[in-house]
């Protein structure tokens, strides 16, 4: 019988075993010790003892030879590897998404997984075409082919502004009224449009309402027309995550929220599951890990 290190019996090993890794091969058997492959790294192997086994992949550690209590089957056991991720991942996200989700980690992660390395994108792209690893999206926007998992709770819209504001215009009551408001404009840069507000009532009919924002600002850059708010300057409409701190402290007042439902939050998605490189997979892993501490 095979010696082992640290005294593994190769019975108990060989029982753990699936059957895919054993090889029939004739008796007689003919026992090895681990010293006499230790360290050998190899695509596959061959004897004319116990036929041949493919790892697919050079591994470090020495595979085991093993036998069945049956000694007509026999072979080669490569012990798992922990794969350490490493390399680029190229990550296409909205600005919002980045700032609110990537960045307040990006240290944690890349000090957790040094060989790693980060790219974002900002826009609404095409991940395949553009040849990205992976992207963050708003449930609503996902493709049904593409594998996706949530690192938010659902969001709302808000519509906000200042002490200061509601205290000279007045409050809106309803989405109509906001006519009568200086509702700062938000414009895509992928598509070049405005985004509209959109309303559902919070009656049974739950009709939709869009308005169209016509104040005397325009911004590209959700930061900056958040600031605007800040100032007093108008109304903006942003996502409930992103104002959170400004209603706790009371620099910024919501209206009209019951006009304002839940819908399905951002996601971390990649083309495939097949064949998903250990980079992606500690990626989507620790992005769910971070998820309940943004439901908070």
């Amino acid at each position: 019988m095979p010696e082992w290190p640290n005294g593994i019996d190769s019975k108990s090993i060989v029982a753990a075993m699936p059957p895919r890794v054993r090889i029939p091969v004739s008796p007689p058997f003919i026992p090895f010790k681990p010293a006499s492959v230790a360290g050998l790294s190899f695509e596959a192997y061959a004897s004319p003892y116990f036929g041949s086994y493919s790892c697919f992949k050079k591994r470090k550690s020495p595979p085991f030879f093993f036998a069945h209590r049956d000694p007509s089957w026999c072979g080669f056991y490569c012990p798992p590897q922990s794969i350490e991720p490493s390399g680029l991942i190229r990550i296409n996200s909205s600005r919002i998404a980045a700032r609110l989700l990537i960045e307040p980690h990006m240290g944690e992660f890349l000090a957790r997984h040094p060989k790693l390395r980060l790219v974002m994108a900002d826009g609404f792209s095409n991940i395949i075409a553009d040849g990205m690893d992976a992207g963050i999206r708003l449930g609503e926007n996902l493709d049904e082919h593409v594998v996706a998992v949530p690192i938010t709770p659902p969001l709302t819209m808000a519509i906000v502004g200042s002490p200061d504001y509601f205290r000279q215009h007045g409050t809106p009551q309803i989405p109509g009224d906001l006519t009568r408001h200086n509702c700062l404009a938000y414009r895509f840069t992928s598509s070049n449009t405005i985004d509209r507000w959109s309303f559902t009532s919070p009656d049974e009919e739950q009709h939709t309402q869009i308005v169209d924002p016509k104040g005397n600002a325009v911004f590209n850059d959700d930061d900056s027309m958040l600031q605007a708010a800040l100032q007093g300057v108008g109304l903006v409409k942003h996502l409930d995550l992103r104002v959170r701190q400004h209603l706790s402290d009371g620099s910024l007042v919501r209206v009209l929220a019951p006009w304002c439902p839940p819908f399905p939050g951002f996601y971390l998605y990649v083309p495939s599951r097949a064949q998903m490189p250990a980079k992606i997979r500690a990626l989507m892993d620790f992005m769910v890990e971070k998820r309940e501490g943004v439901a908070r």
